[in-house]
């Protein structure tokens, strides 16, 4: 004997369970097939590595897929990279004997302070880049002129012919997306 429904607009109750698993699992193939697709165009469009670029004549960077090379300048010698709304400034200076942390002060003066509306220093910690260059790292928050809340983090080294700053810099949000892309360019840049 088959079941009757309760009411007369009611299915009949296996057929309530076959139809309520296929919605289900045509969303989830769907989710499955958008990632995937979404993943292959961000593949696609991230590019190859491109060549290595030197800044001044003593700092090596090499930018990873999807940074594109945006400015340079020569006084001081700069190089300025972005990857959507991130940006990368790497900056070269002459060589100091006062180590990394004064390099740092000076960049916070003289350009970070200058360059936003209001900003926020964190403190300087202690870290080494590749090749043994000791440098420091802070971070900041600030606004800019525009009203723009950002991010950033310095990154402040002292070689032996050259310091140099790394700052790189976002809208509010944005920078930890592309936070490993920074610390391999940054950790693999070749400070002399």
């Amino acid at each position: 004997m088959s079941e009757v429904p309760v009411r007369p607009d009611e299915a009949p109750a296996q057929r309530v369970r076959e139809r309520r698993w296929a919605p289900a699992l045509i969303v989830a193939a769907l989710i499955v097939v958008v990632a995937q697709g979404a993943r292959t165009v961000a593949d696609a469009t991230a590019g190859a590595v491109g060549p290595a670029v030197t800044v001044g004549s003593a700092v090596t960077l090499q930018p990873r897929p999807g940074w594109d090379l945006e400015s340079t300048s020569t006084d001081p010698p700069a190089a300025r990279f972005h990857r959507g709304p991130v940006l990368l400034d790497v900056v070269a200076y002459p060589p100091t004997n006062v180590g990394p942390a004064a390099v740092a002060a000076g960049y916070v003066e003289q350009a970070l302070r200058p360059g936003l509306a209001q900003v926020s220093v964190g403190s300087a910690a202690p870290t080494v880049l590749a090749g043994g260059v000791p440098a420091v790292r802070f971070g900041y928050v600030g606004i800019t002129e525009d009203g723009v809340p950002v991010e950033g983090v310095v990154i402040a080294a002292s070689g032996q012919t050259a310091s140099v700053v790394f700052d790189a810099y976002a809208p509010q949000g944005e920078l930890a997306t592309v936070a490993d892309d920074l610390e391999a360019m940054i950790d693999g840049a070749v400070v002399r």
